[in-house]
């Protein structure tokens, strides 16, 4: 009961503060400098008519659980975003309600700072002109797929219900300095490797990296190309049977699936986790091209880990080829409605299922009621291909319709 007090006089005193300031609002903390602080919030609600069948053959807990149309969990984020100094800004997002988390739980915290005035140098000046360094306990940006998913509460970004099949997001402590010039940007990441803090004997740490070139040749023309890569390796703090640091980029996913109940799932419900491991590497490239009220984005993708477990018996090394692709068209100079189709398909090249392979169609559309209130709707259509009998996937199929309501401010 004590919980529950507390988080209703947290969201009684947020709604007060929202009321008064429904922008940037100034003031003096303590004595100390002047701060500003903007406060956002994103809720999202879905309605489920989906169906599910394979053909689970002699083995019993291959039976599928019968699921009938309804809502699924509401969810629900609260971000503040604080200026502390000219050129210094911290972001906190917290989960109001999400699948792994019904109760309030913090996300990120993270400083991102672009300016180093307080050096009084024009040296220092001159170089942060070109640099940005992030700091914390954040999504790390790996992948351009993050910039069009579906997060918790937070899903205007996502044209569609539905993440991709496979759905790189995870948050790490981590530091990455971007360098900007131009058209061009090239960041480097240094982190834990794993969702929480280790400090078993033998944990690695993680190194990634992004390079993208972003054009407006054209008020109405934009091009933008992404290469992104992570590498990990846990594999000294291992014991059999995956027991030690473990890398989540893959599974990280604290606010869960936008499908509910498939397969007898529970908060991943329909998507592939490649890895659950510890030397792990992956890529992704992304091109992206906006003409006019069109636009077109790809991807392409590979994973694998070398060794989950850290040791010969444990299981094999796994990989996935991952692609897919998103077309969307808005209409009239608002583009307030907007139609929206999605291709994506992935295949294990090594592993137990090797060769089996997952294809999903996409395709809906969308109507912002306000520029903060966005109705989405959506047909899915999601195919396993050449899992083994053993597997609750095999000749696995789901389909249906999904509608999704979301405000964001």
């Amino acid at each position: 009961m004590k919980k529950y007090l507390i988080n209703i006089i947290i969201l009684a005193g947020v709604f007060a503060l929202s009321q008064a300031q429904t922008d940037i609002k100034s003031f003096k903390l303590f004595g100390k400098d002047s701060i500003s602080v903007r406060i956002s919030g994103d809720f999202a609600l879905q309605f489920q008519a989906l169906n599910h069948s394979n053909e689970p053959d002699t083995f019993p807990d291959n039976q599928l659980n019968d699921i009938v149309p309804g809502f699924n969990n509401a969810t629900g984020n609260l971000g503040f975003t604080v200026q502390l100094y000219d050129g210094i800004t911290s972001f906190i997002d917290i989960y109001l309600s999400s699948e792994h988390h019904t109760e309030m739980w913090m996300r990120e915290g993270y400083i991102e700072i672009d300016k180093l005035k307080m050096f009084n140098s024009i040296t220092v000046d001159n170089i942060m002109k070109y640099l940005t360094i992030k700091a914390g306990q954040m999504e790390i940006n790996y992948g351009d797929q993050q910039l069009r998913r579906s997060d918790n509460g937070d899903v205007q970004k996502n044209p569609l219900v539905g993440n991709y099949v496979i759905d790189a997001n995870t948050t790490e402590v981590t530091t990455e300095i971007y360098f900007n010039y131009n058209d061009f940007m090239l960041m480097g990441g240094l982190s834990g490797g794993t969702t929480k803090g280790d400090i078993l004997k033998g944990h690695g740490y993680a190194l990634y990296g992004k390079l993208a070139y972003d054009k407006h040749f054209l008020k109405d023309l934009r091009f933008r190309l992404s290469g992104s890569v992570y590498t990990v390796d846990h594999s000294d703090n291992s014991a059999a049977f995956g027991a030690g640091t473990t890398n989540y980029l893959f599974s990280g996913n604290r606010s869960g699936s936008r499908y509910k109940g498939l397969f007898n799932a529970g908060t991943d419900a329909g998507q592939i986790n490649p890895i659950a491991g510890q030397k792990v590497f992956a890529f992704q490239i992304n091109p992206f091209i906006k003409i006019g009220g069109l636009e077109i984005f790809g991807l392409f993708e590979q994973v694998s880990d070398k060794d989950i477990n850290g040791n010969e018996t444990g299981n094999p090394e796994e990989a996935w080829t991952h692609y897919g692709a998103d077309i969307v068209y808005r209409i009239g100079e608002s583009g307030k409605f907007y139609l929206a189709a999605r291709y994506n398909s992935a295949t294990q090249t090594e592993g137990p299922e090797k060769d089996a392979s997952v294809s999903r169609i996409q395709g809906g559309a969308g109507y912002f009621l306000t520029s903060s209130i966005l109705l989405k709707a959506e047909y899915v259509n999601q195919n396993y291909n050449d899992f083994s009998v053993q597997s609750i996937y095999h000749e696995g199929n789901f389909k249906g319709f999904v509608l999704e309501a979301s405000v964001s401010f």
